[in-house]
């Protein structure tokens, strides 16, 4: 009796126990759910108190007369491609543009020590940026990279993707050539006046710049500038000008490209020494001229523009190199005319 008394008792201490337990978890779940209810609530009201009457087209200052100053730099990330045919240089990184937004200033401490926030680039007032020398679409909307804006009215908008432009390259010593390529980024509806850049950097960011195969990157430049455009005179407008200076490595152009063209000219130069009767004097001299034509085909029509303001480095060498053997054979002409030699 007193073993299933002592039974009896220890369960029901047991029983006990385990309600307390689920009636505490209960209350803090109740506690998580209700706080979480709260910093909801006040975000919301947050921002429905600063995007209530805001008119993302409006400019952000009470006085309309003051400028809004963007402070605008780039990260470079990649070196994508670089069309050499088409003249078009493509990389990856991202625009970081800062301004001050006097419509989006709030009070932590009415709001839950709410600091920040991040708001869709629809609802509010960004400095419409455009690439000016663009290969694809001039004009970026960058809708699905939110900014975040601080409660002093401090925002911040970081766009970033693929940026393909122009660039009109020098292909006179490829492949030792360096090229000279500028991005540039203008705001399509404001002028001078009325907005301006400031660069925080004369030089890209390059923190997370991950190298390329056949680029060297060996120096960059930001400079800042307000153009003024033929139709409009009296109107100014800026522009920030990121320019990459990159040089070739040329390895690889070195041991499949440049050398074998170098072999291929001293071995139509050992033609001249076969004799006239062996009878392979003139198929190893048309054999070697349609390689040079046939690689001559390859580089030009694949790899270099269509159109150049400079001779290149491979046409020089081809020209010297004919011209070379044409005097060379006209000096072996000479000599086997004058002592009967069998080699021509």
């Amino acid at each position: 009796m007193r073993t299933s008394v002592a039974l009896l008792s220890s369960l029901l201490i047991l029983v006990l126990f385990e309600g307390v337990c689920s009636m505490k978890k209960g209350r803090k779940k109740t506690k998580n759910r209700e706080k979480s209810k709260v910093h909801f609530s006040t975000e919301y009201d947050l921002v429905q108190d600063l995007l209530t009457n805001y008119d993302p087209i409006v400019r952000p200052r009470y006085n309309s007369s003051e400028t809004v100053v963007v402070r605008i730099r780039f990260s470079l990330q990649q070196i994508y491609d670089l069309d050499e045919k088409r003249q078009i240089l493509a990389i990856s990184g991202w625009l970081t543009a800062e301004w001050l937004d006097e419509f989006l200033m709030w009070d932590p401490e009415e709001y839950g020590n709410i600091s920040s926030l991040v708001l869709d680039p629809r609802h509010i007032w960004t400095p419409s940026l455009a690439i000016g020398n663009s290969a694809d679409r001039m004009f970026q909307t960058y809708r699905h990279f939110w900014i975040t804006v601080r409660s002093t009215g401090e925002a911040r908008w970081q766009p970033g993707g693929t940026f393909a432009f122009t660039c009109a390259l020098d292909m006179n010593y490829y492949p030792f050539d360096n090229q000279y390529c500028t991005m540039e980024v203008e705001t399509w509806h404001y002028n001078s006046e009325k907005l301006q850049f400031n660069i925080s950097k004369h030089e890209f960011g390059l923190e997370t710049y991950l190298q390329h195969g056949e680029w060297e990157v060996y120096k960059t430049l930001v400079r800042y500038e307000n153009v003024e455009y033929k139709y409009y005179q009296d109107e100014q407008f800026p522009e920030v000008f990121f320019s990459i200076f990159i040089r070739r490595k040329y390895t690889f152009y070195f041991m499949y490209i440049l050398l074998p063209c170098i072999m291929l000219s001293f071995v139509l130069l050992m033609t001249f020494l076969l004799p006239a009767d062996s009878g392979e004097k003139v198929n190893l001299g048309v054999s070697i001229l349609v390689a040079f034509s046939v690689s001559n085909f390859i580089y030009i029509n694949s790899l270099f523009p269509l159109s150049s303001f400079s001779l290149l480095f491979f046409f020089n060498h081809f020209v010297f190199y004919f011209l070379f053997s044409f005097i060379v054979f006209l000096g072996f002409l000479a000599n086997s005319g004058r002592k009967g030699s069998g080699y021509i």
